[in-house]
C-alpha cells in the first residue's frame, strides 16, 4: 500500500514538473542576435561595381573572413551607399516587436529599413544600408548590430 502511495506521489511530481517545464520553455521570450559589421574604405581610386563586391583586376574574388553572423559591406568609396539584407523570422505564435541597436563606426553609418513588428510565423527581409560619409578616410571599419525580437504583451 505504501508503495502505491509513493508511486502516486512520484507520478504527481513528474506531471507537475512536466507542466512547469513546458510553460517555461514553450513560452515566447526575447531572442537577441549579434551581427559583426565590416567594411573597408578605399580613397585612392573609384571602385567599379565588381571591385565593390571584392573582385580584383584579375577577376579573383577577395574574401573577408568574418565571424558567423557577420555582415560584410565589402570595399566602398567615401560617399557610397550599399545595401545588404537580413532575414528575420518570428518563430512564436504571437506578435513580436523588433529592436535594432547598431554600434561602432559602421553602426553609425547604418540605415535600417524594417517593420517594427512581426506577426506570428512571419518572415521579412530587413534592408541594411551603409552610407559612407564623404569625409571617411581609407581604413577598415567595424561595428555591431544587435537585433532583438521581443514578444508583445497581451
Amino acid at each position: 500500500m505504501i508503495l502505491y502511495i509513493l508511486i502516486g506521489i512520484l507520478f504527481i511530481t513528474c506531471v507537475y514538473t512536466a507542466i512547469s517545464f513546458s510553460k517555461y520553455w514553450l513560452a515566447p521570450r526575447t531572442i537577441e542576435t549579434q551581427h559583426f559589421l565590416y567594411t573597408e574604405i578605399v580613397t585612392d581610386k573609384n571602385l567599379s561595381p565588381l571591385e565593390v563586391l571584392g573582385y580584383t583586376d584579375e577577376n579573383v574574388v577577395r574574401y573577408v573572413i568574418i565571424a558567423k553572423g557577420g555582415i560584410d559591406f565589402y570595399r566602398l568609396n567615401p560617399g557610397m551607399n550599399f545595401t545588404r539584407q537580413l532575414e528575420l523570422t518570428n518563430i512564436w505564435n504571437e506578435p513580436v516587436e523588433l529592436e535594432f541597436n547598431p554600434s561602432g563606426d559602421v553602426g553609425g553609418w547604418l540605415i535600417i529599413q524594417a517593420p517594427r513588428e512581426l506577426e506570428p510565423k512571419q518572415t521579412i527581409l530587413a534592408n541594411l544600408t551603409i552610407r559612407v560619409p564623404e569625409t571617411a578616410h581609407a581604413n577598415k571599419f567595424t561595428g555591431n548590430l544587435s537585433v532583438r525580437l521581443i514578444p508583445k504583451k497581451a
